[in-house]
């Protein structure tokens, strides 16, 4: 059984994360697929008001459909378990988000 992710858009330090659990999205188009650097994923979680977010709003919402690798996945994890992080998102909620992308996301 898959992993959810239990992002929690309104409390904790990054209150603005959105989520997709038990949401029912719509199905994005063939052609608005995107992998997204982890810089930009990082800059997502730590900026909710930047356009980084909103790049995880719409791939949150269904209307882009996230190409990810293991490598990325992993990088985007160490990057944000850094201790520099924890003033934006609690190491919980930083894993979360990145076990969420990884069971949502198509892993290449």
């Amino acid at each position: 059984m898959p992993r959810r992710a239990p992002w929690q858009p309104n409390s904790g330090p990054n209150s603005g994360l959105p989520t997709r659990c038990g949401l029912a999205l719509s199905p994005a188009s063939q052609n608005s697929r995107a992998e997204f650097d982890p810089n930009v994923l990082v800059s997502a979680v730590i900026s909710p008001t930047r356009p980084p977010r909103l790049l995880v709003v719409a791939w949150a919402e269904g209307r882009v459909e996230l190409i990810m690798s293991p490598v990325l996945l992993e990088e985007l994890r160490e990057g944000l378990a850094r201790p520099k992080f924890r003033q934006w998102v609690s190491a919980e909620t930083a894993a979360d988000f990145v076990d969420g992308l990884e069971d949502s996301a198509i892993v290449k």
